[in-house]
């Protein structure tokens, strides 16, 4: 298990935390060697065997215990938020290299993390959990774009939620009027008139300009909200609905700005029905 907080033994060596589980489980003292060098490489700590937990930076801290956690060749590989207590850049960095580790290694790991993004980014599959109940299990790719619920919709990343009911069924579509007034469109060949429903759009997803959309409306900008590599646009729509809009920072169509109208849609495909 590699925890939060490392939980190195402060008073031993690099090399004495590492070889720790090895004297434990009784392995002769010239293998214990051989291994937690290996262990070190494994994790880029050579050279750093006789310094104290205490001289090391966070990054290197958990790089000791991930070593220690993987020096006996564990089959399963507990990490319960293990990248927690470092900056963004370094939890970036180590998010990739404990995947490119695994996948080295072949180990299966267990990953706990309140962090969405490091979710999607580490994991081969996700379980979604919601007060110690599985909301839904699936790869990255089915938690972001076909959630099963909306709890699962708003925890993996940001979306726009519109309550609404639905008003007719035409084929492989439906419409929907929202509690705001909105005329909606979404693929469905299940929903039935009169039926409650929670649609769900991702601010990525919808077009900015002159979107040519079945859903297309005409907004107020309320806010711009500058993130450096991405825009985030607060729009109002008609019925005091609002939808959030997330552009990169590019050259764009129109010069985004708080109290111009715009015309803002999002295609069917891209709508998800609770």
């Amino acid at each position: 298990m590699v925890f939060q907080n490392y939980a190195l033994f402060p008073h031993m060596t690099v090399e004495e935390n590492v070889a720790f589980p090895l004297q434990m489980r009784h392995v002769v003292r010239q293998d214990i060697h051989t291994k937690v060098n290996q262990a070190l490489t494994l994790v880029k700590l050579e050279g750093l065997n006789r310094r104290y937990p205490a001289q090391l930076s966070g990054g290197q801290q958990q790089r000791v215990a991930l070593a220690r956690a993987l020096v006996f060749q564990p089959w399963l590989l507990l990490m319960d938020e293990p990248l927690g207590a470092l900056d963004k850049q370094l939890r970036e960095l180590m998010q990739l290299e404990l995947k490119h580790l695994q996948q080295r290694l072949g180990v299966t790991v267990i990953y706990v993390t309140h962090a969405q993004a490091e979710a999607l980014t580490m994991s081969d599959r996700i379980a979604v959990m919601n007060h110690g109940r599985i909301e839904q299990i699936g790869t990255p790719t089915e938690l972001y774009e076909r959630p099963a619920n909306r709890f699962v919709g708003s925890f993996l990343g940001e979306s726009n939620f519109f309550e609404g009911t639905v008003t007719a069924r035409e084929g492989t579509q439906a419409v929907v009027r929202t509690d705001g007034g909105l005329i909606l469109r979404v693929r469905s060949t299940r929903l039935e008139p009169g039926e409650r429903i929670t649609v769900a759009i991702r601010p990525e997803k919808v077009v900015l300009g002159t979107p040519d959309c079945v859903n297309n409306f005409r907004g107020l900008i309320k806010e711009v909200i500058y993130l450096g590599d991405t825009l985030k646009l607060r729009i109002e729509l008609p019925g005091q609905e609002t939808v959030l809009v997330k552009e990169q920072n590019r050259h764009l169509a129109i010069t985004p700005s708080a109290g111009k109208a715009v015309a803002v849609g999002w295609a069917i495909e891209d709508t998800i029905v609770f």
